[in-house]
């Protein structure tokens, strides 16, 4: 129990939702932060944990939980109405991709990559019914998406859950952490742990 976590909650309807998280035991390999070792940091690769998926149909009377050996962290998930989800992975250690995006088929459960790019690191999702999404990410400064030296703010916006494209960000923006606030898919609100507050010019 020390060691499990749950990041992350949300519901597809009144009755129907999901609880994400997952368990994660210390690493015993490096126990400093990556900024005072980079070049250790680097050798230091990701590992399977357990991914842990509670379920209720009932309102939240009882859950049915899933495990799975998978790599990184669930961070984020989202649910649209009409039947489908965004989950995101981010990943602490050295991997190919930052963090991974997968679209879920909440009518067969099958889950398929979505988004995933060396250069983005995606720290928020948004989702909306007709596939419609939103990725809050940032570009990251240098090899390691784990230093804390911010970057710039990306935003990006698919209609299919499978292309995406890069809106126009202020220039001006930077930050290690994106945070979206969407109240439907014409108003959107992005605010980073660096002060500054986005919003969304249809």
């Amino acid at each position: 129990p020390e060691y499990t976590s749950y990041n992350t909650i949300d519901f597809l309807s009144a009755k129907t939702g999901l609880i994400a998280g997952g368990s994660y035991p210390p690493r015993h390999d490096f126990a400093a932060p990556n900024w005072i070792d980079p070049a250790h940091a680097q050798r230091r690769r990701e590992w399977p944990t357990l991914s842990i998926v509670l379920e209720t149909r009932d309102r939240g009377a009882t859950w049915t939980p899933t495990t799975a050996p998978l790599l990184g962290r669930v961070t984020q998930l989202r649910l649209a109405r009409d039947g489908w989800g965004l989950s995101l992975f981010n990943f602490e250690y050295a991997f190919e991709w930052p963090s991974e995006v997968y679209a879920i088929d909440l009518t067969t459960g099958k889950s398929t990559e979505s988004f995933r790019a060396k250069d983005r690191l995606v720290t928020d999702v948004a989702l909306f019914p007709g596939k419609h999404a939103f990725l809050g990410a940032i570009e990251p400064p240098g090899r390691d998406p784990q230093l804390p030296i911010p970057g710039k703010v990306k935003m990006l916006e698919s209609t299919d859950l499978k292309q995406w494209h890069e809106m126009e960000v202020d220039y001006r923006a930077v930050a290690t952490r994106v945070i979206l606030a969407p109240v439907d898919a014409k108003h959107i609100w992005a605010a980073t742990n660096t002060g500054m507050i986005l919003h969304l010019v249809p």
